[in-house]
């Protein structure tokens, strides 16, 4: 599937199951009659991590946003 939106479709048309950030599947539970089951298991955790070019040719404005996403 391309896009939430429409894992959201397939799990209302009754053709699977999906494994979807909360944030994807709050705006469909009442308009798409979903359930939301909260996973715990360690492998539902992400590590994200920043991909760039050259990290000592950003612009200041970039390196500020970057050392604020490293900080949290």
């Amino acid at each position: 599937m391309r896009s939430f939106d429409a894992m959201c479709q397939m799990v209302a048309a009754g053709m699977g199951v999906a494994v979807l950030p909360r944030e994807a599947i709050q705006p469909h539970l009442r308009s798409m009659n979903l359930r939301e089951i909260t996973l715990e298991d360690d492998w539902t955790r992400r590590h994200l991590v920043i991909g760039l070019r050259d990290a000592g040719a950003v612009p200041r404005h970039v390196r500020t946003l970057i050392d604020h996403l490293c900080a949290g």
